[in-house]
């Protein structure tokens, strides 16, 4: 049986692929490949993920993302609790036959428990797309675009000339804006590490590096203004991070 398997203790791992696989069968998932399969049958997850020294589960959040993209698929997870069920196992407590209980098990587009083993990651990511007012996420994404695109428009219409955009418009109103919002990010990035989107959030990242560029350079910060087109990109990151926040994070939130 070909499976693919999601695992941070290389050690736990080691003992399932000699008790249940051979080398050959057992596909290692690594951050830097999340978004090479098209089509997947059966997924195992090894919980909890330790990140930043707190202990997650991350596979209720991979369960949503199957459902929506790979419906089929049947998501065995791994973890030390005590609880066993069609799509759950304890690890000290391991099946005999683990072809016989992957072919009982459920698909993620069908209703099943997952137990929390240390903090719910769903939960953790909650705070960072949620804050009060406009102190938000999306509402500092939102400002800074609003920002960006007045500065830009400014120039290209000759009404205002760069150095007056930038001691203008730009510092006093966007690099305030732009520090918390790199400040937030960098605090949560670590947490998206073994995440199905994290190929969205690496190139988010690089946007947010190009774009930090211009705020931290000293010199050329015209040419690099106008090469930047920043409203677009930030207009981009905002677009991906909703769609992130939609699907995986807070769905209810967008069905009211």
């Amino acid at each position: 049986m070909k499976c693919k398997l999601i695992y941070q203790r290389v050690d736990v791992a080691n003992v399932l692929i000699k008790k249940y696989f051979s080398y050959e069968n057992i596909l290692d998932i690594t951050k830097k490949k999340l978004d090479q399969f098209s089509e997947l049958y059966h997924l195992v997850i090894i919980e909890p993920y330790k990140v930043q020294n707190i202990y997650f589960t991350i596979s209720p959040i991979w369960k949503r993302h199957l459902a929506i993209h790979l419906p089929e698929t049947k998501l065995i997870v791994m973890g030390f609790c005590n609880f066993q069920s069609r799509n759950y196992i304890d690890l000290l407590n391991l099946p005999k036959d683990f072809n016989a209980y992957v072919k009982n098990a459920l698909t993620v587009s069908e209703d099943w428990e997952i137990p929390i083993d240390g903090a719910d990651m769903q939960e953790y990511l909650k705070r960072f797309f949620e804050g009060h007012g406009t102190q938000s996420l999306i509402s500092k994404l939102n400002r800074l675009q609003t920002t960006f695109n007045s500065a830009e428009t400014l120039i290209k219409t000759g009404e205002a000339t760069f150095q007056e955009v930038q001691n203008e418009l730009l510092i006093p109103f966007g690099k305030s804006e732009w520090d918390g919002l790199i400040k937030r990010w960098k605090n949560y990035y670590p947490y998206f590490e073994y995440l199905p989107f994290y190929p969205q959030i690496e190139e988010i990242d690089k946007i947010l590096k190009e774009i930090s560029e211009f705020f931290t350079c000293k010199e050329n910060k015209l040419d690099l203004f106008l090469k930047l087109n920043g409203s677009k990109k930030l207009k981009k990151i905002t677009k991906d991070l909703l769609e992130i926040d939609r699907l995986y994070i807070r769905p209810e939130k967008y069905q009211r």
